[in-house]
């Protein structure tokens, strides 16, 4: 897959689960004017915002996956990946660990790294 392909998969979910958050919040807002209340359908609104939030915010992790999986020896992109993570250390360590067996195992070659530091 590719990051174009990606894009165009994540553009259509993300565009789709708007379309489906508009629909509901219309329903919540002509339930509001009719004096109604249904705390169940304001529940489903707050979990599809909070989904499509986290969905928004994990996009660039995604996007470096796609790329990660392209080349792994991709040295820049695995630099994104630290850079992403900063805020996490637990999640930084466990990716120098993985590439540190990698390295080790064979699979990561730095003689076949691109973008070289």
């Amino acid at each position: 897959m590719t990051v174009r392909d990606f894009s165009q998969i994540f553009d259509a979910y993300a565009e789709f689960e708007e379309s489906v958050m508009s629909a509901k919040m219309e329903e919540a807002s002509e339930r509001v004017a009719s004096g109604r209340s249904d705390p169940l359908a304001d529940l489903e609104i707050d979990l599809r915002l909070a989904r499509f939030e986290e969905l928004m915010d994990r996009r660039p992790f995604l996007v470096n996956d796609v790329l990660l999986r392209q080349n792994p020896n991709n040295v820049h992109e695995w630099i994104k990946r630290v850079n992403l993570w900063k805020d996490n250390v637990e999640k930084v360590y466990r990716m120098l660990l993985i590439i540190t067996v990698a390295y080790i195992s064979g699979k990561f070659s730095s003689y076949q790294s691109v973008n070289r530091l």
